[in-house]
């Protein structure tokens, strides 16, 4: 189960990126009063939503894996306790 690790934090720091440069669009969305922009924005942020429930269970099992790494006194423990703390800040 662990050997996957390298690869699920890579697959969850491609989402991140994603979901950082939709969360940086999101913001700066223009608040409007037409109801079309309305219902863009408002799929927008229902897409973004999404996609952050979607990693969450991703983090989860990475902070698993990883605590299953610290556990076994992995040899990169202090590279697997940074990518944990890079993933979870964002």
């Amino acid at each position: 189960m662990t050997d996957h690790f390298p690869d699920l934090v890579q697959a969850l720091q491609s989402n991140l990126n994603v979901s950082c440069l939709q969360e940086k669009f999101l913001t700066t969305i223009i608040i409007t009063d037409d109801i079309e922009e309305l219902a863009i924005m408002k799929h927008r942020f229902d897409s973004f939503e999404h996609e952050m429930n979607a990693n969450a269970s991703k983090v989860a099992v990475v902070n698993q894996l990883a605590r299953q790494l610290l556990q076994v006194e992995h040899p990169n423990a202090a590279e697997v306790i940074a990518k944990q703390n890079d993933l979870n800040d964002r």
